[in-house]
């Protein structure tokens, strides 16, 4: 079988190759361009700092009420559970390679069991019992939400007279709870209309808000949380892990 044979002018291809090469550098440009672009410019992640979470947060509109009912206002054993299981279980585990991305690095922890075994504290001992290192860190959220459940038990003392925050604790959640909100600056809009029985202009009982979905990244927790029946300790003997 023959088949058709082509002859392009050795000017022409020169010229295809030439655009060809001209294109590439371009788009490549491009996009360097429109990353430092975004970078630079994104009202959303500008100068990011990571976050182990980052890969699950994703975006949703949620309609939040403020005037009614719900589960987490007041006291009681059934709001106490509710409570509970917004941040019971926060602190989290990460291994060595994500802790590594984050800016500030946690010191690495044992299990106890691996150094009572060598008669020491020492990350040769963890070594020779195959143990690897893990790391805590917590997220801010679920440190907000417990001071938020403390300030709580404090307005209702009558009903939690045995579980009183300290005044200290108190203190340290309220700027806490001030420099996150402040940090996060929701703009979400809160609506005013105008009542009509009293006539006046109020705030809507409830408003669109867009928001992290909550569960996910409280899922993303749960799925990492710190056993609670093993003990930690820290390698002593590591002072140049990074």
């Amino acid at each position: 079988m023959n088949f058709p044979s082509f002859n392009i002018p050795t000017r022409t291809l020169r010229i295809v190759l030439v655009v060809q090469w001209v294109l590439i550098v371009f788009l490549t440009a491009f996009n360097v361009f429109r990353h430092r672009l975004y970078e630079e410019f994104s009202p959303l992640r500008p100068n990011h700092i990571m976050s182990p979470a980052d890969d699950i947060v994703h975006y949703e509109v949620q309609e939040l009420t403020f005037q009614h009912v719900t589960p987490y206002k007041g006291a009681g054993d059934e709001v106490d559970q509710a409570w509970a299981e917004l941040y019971n279980f926060s602190k989290s585990v990460l291994t060595k390679d994500e802790a590594s991305l984050l800016s500030n690095q946690p010191d690495p922890l044992y299990p106890t069991s691996a150094f009572k075994s060598h008669g020491h504290h020492s990350r040769a001992a963890s070594a020779s019992a195959h143990v690897e290192p893990v790391y805590l860190i917590e997220l801010d959220v679920f440190s907000q939400l417990h001071c938020l459940d403390d300030i709580r038990r404090f307005v209702h003392s009558n009903e939690y007279p045995s579980q009183q925050p300290s005044s200290a604790r108190l203190s340290w959640c309220i700027d806490s709870l001030r420099q996150s909100l402040m940090c996060t600056t929701d703009i979400n809009s809160m609506v005013y209309s105008r009542n009509p029985d009293t006539k006046e202009f109020e705030l809507s009982d409830t408003n669109a808000y867009t928001c992290r979905d909550f569960g996910a990244i409280r899922q993303w927790a749960k799925e990492r949380q710190l056993d609670a029946g093993v003990e930690m300790t820290l390698d002593v003997d590591d002072t140049s892990y990074w």
